[in-house]
């Protein structure tokens, strides 16, 4: 988070850096990029982000949506057009606090 908050502080550099030299900020963010990038390099989320085309779905009688066999007949390319992004889809997080309070045990000084 420290990183992310940089990152985005790094956006008003004469607010929350005003004497710092841009040189000195560009190497932070270079530095605050690389560990985010090795992070989600180490611990990639697999969690699906999926298509879908409601141009051909229908609801089965359990209630879940389905494609119809006109859109099974499709190739990929022509599935494509029509389709659009679901943001539904389900995560597991980690527990925010025990990691906070993780990282307070074990710091090595007062700063946040």
């Amino acid at each position: 988070m420290h990183c992310l908050n940089r990152i985005r502080k790094s956006f008003y550099p004469e607010h929350y850096f005003p004497d710092q030299p841009s040189e000195d900020i560009e190497d932070y963010m270079n530095h605050f990029l690389d560990v985010l990038r090795q992070a989600i390099l180490c611990h990639g989320d697999i969690s699906i982000v999926y298509w879908w085309n409601s141009n051909y779905t229908y609801i089965d009688e359990t209630g879940a949506r389905q494609h119809t066999e006109e859109y099974l007949r499709l190739t990929p390319k022509d599935r494509f057009y029509g389709a659009f992004t679901m943001w539904d889809t389900e995560v597991q997080c980690r527990d925010m606090d025990a990691i906070n309070a993780w990282k307070r045990a074990r710091a090595a000084d007062d700063v946040e």
